[in-house]
């Protein structure tokens, strides 16, 4: 919502007030905290509904569906793993999800859609590993003097061969 005020050269003052909402969903965009997880963990995903402008599509309600293969499941807000099909209603124009797959696949697929604006998202890949570990590497780590110089730090996941995982 924005005011616009107007003074002529009179000093004779006037205004107005314009709303801007957005144009109709074209888009839903899904960003995952990680593309890769760990079999009994989750992952979280922020799916956000867009207009033609690139905005945030919001302030009318739109049934988000989404669906999630190869084992994996959606979690709901008590813990509770509740199948590979879920549906919300968003207002805000985005929302995050939970994931979980109890068992480990290198091929899960998960894409949400909104039927009413007849917009789908791309299909995302996730995998789910058996384990993983952090590997931590500074450089010159005995001659570590707080705030004198630059130190690189490398961090690393590894499999359980000691193997770093791509793409984490």
């Amino acid at each position: 919502v924005y005011r616009f005020e107007f003074i002529d050269q009179k000093g004779i003052k006037g205004f107005s007030t314009v709303t801007v909402l957005p144009a109709i969903p074209v888009k839903i965009e899904v960003t995952p905290s990680s593309n890769i997880f760990i079999a009994g963990q989750k992952t979280t995903v922020l799916v956000r509904i867009l207009d033609s402008f690139g905005n945030v599509a919001q302030w009318e309600v739109y049934k988000l569906a989404g669906s999630v293969s190869g084992w994996a499941e959606f979690v709901d807000d008590d813990g509770r793993n509740v199948g590979s099909t879920l549906s919300k209603n968003i207002v805000e124009g985005y929302a995050s999800f939970d994931i979980t797959n109890a068992k480990t696949s290198d091929n899960i697929d998960l894409s949400f859609r909104i039927d009413k604006a007849n917009v789908s998202s791309d299909a995302l890949k996730l995998r789910s590993l058996d384990y993983a570990k952090i590997s931590v590497d500074v450089s010159d780590r005995d001659h570590i003097v707080a705030g004198k110089e630059k130190h690189s730090v490398k961090v690393s996941v590894l499999d359980k061969n000691n193997q770093v995982i791509a793409g984490y």
